[in-house]
């Protein structure tokens, strides 16, 4: 594998040998007009599914799925094929907050349907707009986070749970995402339809065994910060709850003022926090100024051997500050990859927030080129590049 050290190398820098009429150099052209005009549609799903999560086994529910793109009638010549990718969340924050928060030219969702996406964010169950079975009852957080968060509003005093399994699995995570990526090859009407897929923390890992279990429904792979290899241990507790500062505490602990001044804008805090509380209803209205609520996960599902089962051309990508999704845990994973189709990058004076920091940009783009063309600054394979 090649190192290669960029320092100031972007995207369109990298594009200017190629031909105008290549899909690429007409994305990253057409991406210069981000946000200067409403042009994009957005439809807000509700996927019907039948629940494998045991709080509502076989339980009709729907899952929340946002999607963005151009809109045909203002558009209708510039994306002549738009492909599909879907956005898969991490363990602690919705969808939406994750990819399409409302804050300068920061939604990923936005950014890749401006540039002929047809894009697509979902939520799993104990997420954002999609069904919390059990999450309703403040019991059923931790007594630590009772303690912490939850009193004097909504408990007086701690109580015990009444129910205290793990909401999701590794195996749950994929039977919604089958059901998703199957509505919208039926949307598209092709059955045949491959997506790509994007993955930030957990949802990289969610996305590893889906690719490694559905080979003929993946085009390629963006696993953004992915999430620790093997997974974190079964969780005790059906629901955790944090408030805003301890949402944000882990990332604190990422930034590095004195080697990196200006790592992040303060103010999209604000916006990250207004789009938590804004899919959570229930969670604005407990703690002092609301709460982020998420379910607890049983790692059944997972193996070692599913990153050696995925085919698809994968890029990694991940901040050099990062402590969750560490540098051994991202070049083991490169490692074991069955794909020939890999390149791995890291962003220096960046952490696992790096969609929320100000080189955010590098990240787009480079899911950007990827996702088109399957290389990255031009390579397929082999490169491991620092930003």
């Amino acid at each position: 594998m090649r190192t290669l050290l960029i320092r100031s190398l972007t995207l369109p820098l990298m594009l200017s040998g190629l031909s105008l009429n290549s899909p690429l150099q007409q994305a990253a052209a057409a991406s210069k007009n981000y946000k200067e005009e409403p042009r994009l549609e957005t439809v807000d799903h509700f996927v019907p599914h039948i629940s494998t999560v045991p709080a509502s086994e076989g339980e009709e529910v729907e899952l929340f799925v946002r999607e963005r793109f151009l809109n045909e009638e203002k558009n209708s010549e510039q994306c002549s094929n738009k492909p599909a990718v879907l956005m898969v969340h991490g363990a602690t924050t919705s969808t939406v907050p994750d990819f399409d928060v409302d804050f300068e030219n920061y939604s990923w969702v936005s950014f890749l349907a401006e540039n002929c996406f047809d894009v697509f964010a979902m939520d799993f169950t104990g997420y954002g707009r999609s069904p919390r079975p059990k999450m309703d009852d403040p019991c059923n957080a931790s007594l630590t986070d009772q303690q912490s968060y939850l009193i004097p509003n909504p408990l007086e005093a701690p109580c015990p749970p009444s129910y205290s399994l793990p909401l999701e699995s590794f195996q749950t995570s994929d039977d919604e995402m089958d059901t998703v990526i199957d509505y919208i090859r039926a949307l598209r009407h092709d059955d045949q339809l491959k997506i790509n897929l994007i993955g930030w923390s957990r949802g990289g890992t969610r996305a590893i065994r889906y690719g490694a279990h559905h080979p003929d429904k993946v085009d390629k792979l963006v696993l953004y910060s992915p999430g620790r290899i093997p997974p974190n241990p079964i969780s005790t507790v059906s629901m955790s709850v944090l408030d805003r500062a301890a949402s944000f505490a882990r990332w604190d602990n990422q930034l590095d003022p004195t080697h990196c001044p200006n790592q992040f804008n303060p103010p999209i805090r604000d916006s990250i926090w207004h789009r938590i509380l804004e899919f959570d209803e229930l969670g604005s209205r407990w703690g002092a100024a609301g709460v982020n609520r998420a379910p607890g996960l049983n790692p059944a599902g997972w193996s070692s051997s599913l990153p050696g089962m995925v085919e698809a051309p994968s890029l990694i990508i991940r901040g050099a500050l990062d402590t969750i999704s560490d540098a051994e845990t991202a070049e083991t994973l490169y490692a074991n990859l069955a794909s020939t189709q890999k390149v791995l990058v890291t962003v220096a004076c960046a952490s696992h927030y790096l969609v929320w920091e100000n080189k955010h940009l590098i990240l787009l783009d480079a899911s950007l080129e990827w996702l088109l063309s399957g290389t990255y600054h031009g390579c397929s394979s082999g490169c491991s590049f620092i930003e």
